[in-house]
């Protein structure tokens, strides 16, 4: 959707609605143009999502050995 915003975003464009501009998108450019930043957007998102992702099991495992729990306990998993 990253290409419906950009279109909709420049200056005197033509597209006054979403589903208008993705309309016209894909009758002129097909399905691949909607698709083609796709790389782009994944690697800008790397640097923001990797590094929760790395501290994350450390910390996980750090709380894991520092509080003890009865035996009894049964952790809630939202997954």
């Amino acid at each position: 959707m990253e290409v419906i915003k950009q279109r909709m975003q420049v200056h005197g464009s033509p597209f006054r609605s979403v589903f208008k501009c993705a309309a016209s998108v894909f009758k002129t450019e097909g399905l691949r143009a909607f698709y083609i930043s796709y790389p782009t957007t994944l690697m800008m998102s790397v640097p923001f999502n990797v590094p929760p992702l790395i501290s994350f099991l450390p910390s996980s495992f750090l709380l894991r050995v520092h509080i003890h729990f009865p035996s009894s306990f049964r952790p809630l998993h939202l997954l």
